[in-house]
């Protein structure tokens, strides 16, 4: 038994005292046994698995096929994820429209969830295991040559070549846009105080001879852009680098006309899994209210590393069922989820030109209109 002080990601209680335990707080995680509070300490050899595990055990019979007694067997589509996590906690739930969601409320989560080892089932775990660790292993040309420290390391400090070609994209259509140079004001005139007198009202002894300028308050629009990351296995890194760097010039463009803009990523595919035909993965770069940092998410919306490593290979960790090695199909997003932005670059937008095109399109119209691809 391994055991390990680490932050709780879920609710759940303690095996031994029962008490609450809440996200963030400190716990102590064993494989196959739960949690404990850091009052009751951690884990000890008398410590008995979780029931899921001792059932399993308890059910498994000898085979005559080998003196062993093992026998190779199918994983079960919905067996238990080896967390701490309460049972169902780490689940993506099926929806009425038969689409498999799962949300993600930063990308800091969704990277910590991706690089964690787990799956609803013992089989899909050992493969997400075996890929991953060749998709960061820095010789996989499907994860881009990445290794997972240049990985971390790059989620805050992009590479240049993800900068310039956002900069490229807004250098090429910012001149087609009128955004304001400076906040709009209102020279107030005949008014009983100010900052400059107006010399013919105070000639003629007017009593209101000051002007001031006033600053009148715009009304600030809130738009949310989303960017489908998804692309198939046989998909070139440029291929998705001019997709996601049309969306964030789009936010940094509707920015500077002041704009609030949230930005959304997606995770959207087919065949997923033997028990999960369409899946959904949301996640959440950038809340309306925050300030644009373009250098803060260009490695999540265009570098095709992180779209492979955490969603491709970090999604099929909430779903249940027999783990398609293809790892599925990239898809456009369902309808449903189109209704919750107001712009969308989809999957079907590959390379720099039809991304040009997707971003002089939306220019091209009113932003308070959804513009889909």
């Amino acid at each position: 038994m391994k055991t390990r002080l680490i932050p709780a990601r879920f609710k759940g209680r303690c095996r031994v005292c029962g008490k609450e335990v809440l996200p963030g707080q400190n716990v102590y995680f064993a494989k196959h046994y739960g949690v404990r509070c850091e009052a009751c300490g951690p884990h000890t050899d008398a410590d008995a698995p979780l029931p899921s595990k001792r059932k399993a055990s308890s059910d498994k019979k000898p085979s005559p096929s080998t003196p062993s007694g093992k026998k190779r067997r199918k994983a079960a589509p919905e067996a238990s994820p080896d967390t701490g996590a309460m049972p169902g906690e780490k689940v993506a739930q099926r929806y009425a429209d038969g689409v498999t969601r799962y949300e993600f409320g930063s990308v800091t989560e969704a990277v910590r969830d991706a690089l964690d080892d787990y799956a609803q089932n013992d089989s899909s775990a050992e493969y997400l295991r075996r890929r991953q660790g060749y998709a960061l292993s820095g010789k996989d040309r499907w994860g881009n040559n990445f290794t997972r420290s240049r990985f971390l390391r790059e989620l805050s400090a992009p590479s240049k070549h993800l900068l310039d070609a956002v900069d490229l994209m807004r250098q090429r259509l910012v001149g087609e846009v009128a955004a304001p140079d400076a906040p709009r004001r209102r020279i107030r005139r005949g008014q009983e105080w100010g900052e400059e007198l107006d010399a013919d009202r105070w000639l003629v002894r007017d009593l209101s001879p000051w002007e001031r300028s006033v600053r009148e308050s715009q009304p600030r629009r809130t738009v949310t852009i989303g960017c489908n990351l998804s692309v198939n296995a046989g998909a070139q890194p440029n291929e998705l680098l001019y997709r996601g760097a049309a969306a964030l010039a789009l936010a940094d463009i509707l920015t500077s006309r002041g704009v609030n803009v949230g930005v959304v990523l997606f995770y959207s595919a087919r065949d997923v899994t033997s028990t999960v035909s369409r899946a959904v993965v949301r996640y959440t770069v950038k809340d309306p209210l925050m300030p644009l940092d373009v250098s803060a998410v260009a490695f999540a919306m265009c570098e095709i590393a992180f779209f492979r490593v955490v969603g491709a290979l970090g999604s099929p960790r909430h779903f249940t069922g027999v783990l398609n090695e293809s790892l599925g199909q990239a898809a456009n997003l369902p309808v449903a989820d189109r209704l919750s932005i107001d712009f969308l670059v989809d999957a079907d937008v590959l390379g720099e030109q039809a991304a040009e095109g997707w971003l002089r399109g939306c220019l091209a119209g009113s932003e308070s209109e959804v513009c889909y691809v």
